[in-house]
């Protein structure tokens, strides 16, 4: 939080306590990321020097874990733009160092990390090459794989903004496929760079923005099980990620709000969209609603098969706004006994600022327990696109809501994001905010409970917990 403050010489200070804790107890890979936290301070401060020694250890010790992930993610970019300002040759031999090859080969290309993560193929589009280090340092940007289910009518398979619409696919089966997101290097965490009129940012541009692809690939069901199971497979987890997006969402939105959470969250095992037909308007609410109840015995058939024909051990789920709605009735509706075996279990269920109503969601919520290992409602009272379908309602409150409407149930660890909410209608927080994305990173990747996550205080309402995000 100092940091984003700008408060950098206390930033440093708390990075540097950090460090010397890790250094105490000889925990390596916590130093790496530590180390790299103060490179991004050094190199604010202007110390780049300080920047470049403190990037090159960790970019070391991620090496000597042949974690090539955060070496192509963090380290080899951040020497790269450090060269670009600096033109410090060393910085090429540091580069070669933590990336493993020879001053006059060419940096590893994004084909490191598909090979990494098991993906088995990458779209056909004309990527940037990276030159010789003499030459120029280019980092292309990180192509992201997203699969995706959807019950969306086809519209225009020539346009990737325009493939899916907002109509019902009315032969009533799932579309089944896959798509391609790049992820500038420079990317920040939360944010969907998009291009910005007032920057004279009219067209689309990979090293700066993220970007849908033009690589839309559709399978049968029988053939995406057969391709999920095998990336599945190839993970270094056998764990899968389910992003269902809200109201007033494209197809194409969801899909880089899919890749951007995933990148972010730095998850291991293989991500999927389900995206249901929204008509991605912000007067088309109403519509919005009857397609959320039209899908629900799709996502129900959708969840289904995932949790038992694709090999995965457990998956994680993540549904906002609106799209709550469905999953709420899935776990409700899910019974264990009923699947065959093998089957995978929910882990981590994350209701982030749900549009249900909250009684509704009570009364669902008391089967919840049983159903996954943590669930998590990320709620808050600056929400107005909830405020808004509050009236819409009647006045009766959202399951998003905080203050006095705090949903607050045995088994949910509900936590009030209100202090952190900055997004433009305040309802996008948990993908757009920072401090919400960590949290949710140490909740799916460590499964850490809410009194082990920084940044979170403990409060009652009439002796209930609920965890209160501080500034």
């Amino acid at each position: 939080m100092a940091e984003g403050l700008r408060e950098y010489e206390e930033a440093r200070r708390n990075y540097q306590l950090a460090l010397d804790i890790y250094v105490e107890f000889g925990d390596r890979y916590e130093q790496a990321k530590t180390y790299h936290q103060l490179g991004i301070v050094a190199e604010e401060l202007g110390e780049l020097e300080e920047a470049k020694i403190n990037f090159l250890q960790a970019g070391q010790i991620w090496a000597q874990f042949n974690d090539e992930y955060n070496v192509q993610t963090f380290s080899i970019p951040s020497l790269a733009l450090l060269y670009e300002t600096t033109k410090d040759e060393s910085l090429l031999e540091a580069i070669a160092e933590v990336s493993g090859v020879g001053g006059e080969d060419t940096l590893p290309s994004n084909e490191v990390l598909v090979n990494y993560y098991g993906w088995e193929d990458v779209p056909s589009l004309n990527r940037i090459n990276v030159n010789k280090y003499k030459k120029s340092i280019i980092v292309p940007p990180i192509i992201v794989p997203i699969f995706f289910a959807t019950d969306r009518k086809t519209q225009d398979t020539e346009s990737v903004t325009t493939f899916y619409g907002g109509e019902r696919n009315l032969t009533g089966e799932l579309e089944w496929g896959k798509a391609y997101v790049s992820i500038p290097v420079d990317h920040t965490m939360g944010v969907i760079e998009r291009p910005e009129w007032w920057k004279l940012e009219f067209f689309e541009d990979i090293e700066k923005h993220i970007v849908l692809l033009n690589d839309i690939r559709v399978f049968d069901q029988t053939s995406f099980e057969n391709t999920f199971r095998r990336s599945v497979a190839n993970s270094q987890e056998a764990t899968i990620l389910v992003f269902i997006h809200g109201y007033n969402t494209s197809f194409a939105d969801a899909a880089m709000r899919t890749a951007q959470i995933a990148y972010d969250l730095q998850f291991q095992g293989q991500t999927i969209l389900y995206s249901w037909p929204s008509e991605a308007k912000f007067e088309s609410y109403t519509a919005d609603e009857n397609n959320i109840e039209w899908t629900i015995g799709h996502f129900e058939e959708f969840l289904n098969i995932l949790l038992t024909k694709v090999g995965a051990t457990t998956v994680n789920t993540i549904a906002h706004s609106m799209g709550n709605r469905i999953l709420t009735r899935a776990i409700h509706d899910l019974d264990y006994t009923n699947l065959p075996e093998p089957k995978a279990t929910l882990h981590n269920v994350i209701f982030a600022a749900p549009d249900i109503d909250a009684d509704t969601f009570k009364r669902f919520a008391k089967k919840f327990k049983e159903k996954a290992d943590r669930l998590t409602l990320y709620a808050s009272s600056k929400d107005k696109a909830l405020k808004a379908s509050k009236l819409f309602h009647g006045g009766y409150p959202r399951a998003g809501d905080s203050g006095k409407n705090l949903v607050i149930v045995d088994g949910l660890d509900t936590i009030d994001a209100s202090l952190v909410d900055t997004s433009l209608l305040g309802h996008s927080y948990f993908g757009d905010n920072r401090s919400i994305l960590s949290d949710i990173f140490y909740l799916i990747k460590h499964n850490l409970p809410p009194d082990r996550r920084s940044g979170l205080k403990q409060k009652t309402i009439q002796n209930l917990y609920y965890w209160l995000f501080q500034r």
